[in-house]
């Protein structure tokens, strides 16, 4: 499908995030407050609350993606080109991460007495990103071997399984960039870890991976680290678009 017709048609199945987004948090969260409800109140003073933390925000835009044909294919092979035209349609709230990360329990999150569900199934069908494949997260193991396919030729020999950026073959560099940015979010590029070539060999489909989990477990881990330290103390935030994502993907 050329590249046009795949951002008008991922455009079209989310044209109603922003405006839902404009109605609940500019008006229900707000509206709500009046309450006068020390709940309420203490929500909506998170909100409104200026960050001091490092914030990685996703891409505002995935042209990135769709100028170049190869990256185009690859996400298209893993159904998650629609998420990044969700990302590029809803934008973000600042502050609606702090606010996930303090009140996830378990299965749900609640914003002003508004529950929401939070499980593999919502992240799932919020993203539209498959929800089946290798279950697998940052404390992986890969065997060398595998890295080998991805590395530039005088680094193939490398015992090592965090190497240098500028290791990776330049055919991948842009890919590997592009899901950094959209999926990992450490907001630095100088090193590859295990868990990047994993992601790497899910986006050129040589091995599935179950990136709904991958989120769903990046997530968690995230609000854990936020309630353990407090908001105002944890050093970066990250996930922004997806949060807004699964949480306007259920108010319509």
């Amino acid at each position: 499908m050329p590249a046009d017709q795949v951002t008008a048609a991922a455009r079209a199945s989310t044209c109603a995030y922003n405006i839902v987004a404009s109605k609940f948090v500019m008006n229900y969260w707000v509206d709500n407050s009046k309450e006068g409800s020390p709940r309420s109140c203490s929500i909506i003073a998170a909100i409104l609350e200026p960050t001091r933390n490092t914030l990685r925000f996703e891409p505002s835009n995935f042209n990135e993606i769709t100028s170049y044909l190869f990256l185009m294919k690859c996400f298209e092979d893993v159904n998650c080109l629609g998420f990044c035209q969700r990302v590029q349609d809803v934008g973000y709230h600042e502050n609606l991460i702090g606010i996930f990360s303090l009140t996830l329990r378990e299965d749900k999150i609640t914003i002003v007495g508004t529950d929401f569900m939070f499980s593999l199934d919502s992240i799932s069908q919020a993203t539209c990103i498959p929800n089946h494949g290798e279950n697998c997260f940052k404390g992986m193991n890969l065997e060398l071997e595998e890295y080998k396919p991805y590395l530039k030729s005088q680094f193939k020999g490398a015992h090592s399984h965090v190497f240098p950026f500028i290791y990776l073959l330049k055919r991948y560099a842009p890919l590997m960039k592009v899901f950094m940015k959209f999926f990992t979010c450490e907001g630095i590029f100088s090193r590859i870890y295990q868990y990047h070539i994993r992601l790497l060999m899910h986006f050129t489909t040589v091995k599935s991976l179950n990136l709904s989990n991958y989120l769903y477990r990046s997530l968690t881990k995230n609000s854990e680290r936020v309630q353990l330290k407090g908001k105002g103390n944890y050093p970066s935030l990250f996930h922004h678009s997806l949060i807004k994502v699964i949480v306007l993907h259920q108010l319509t």
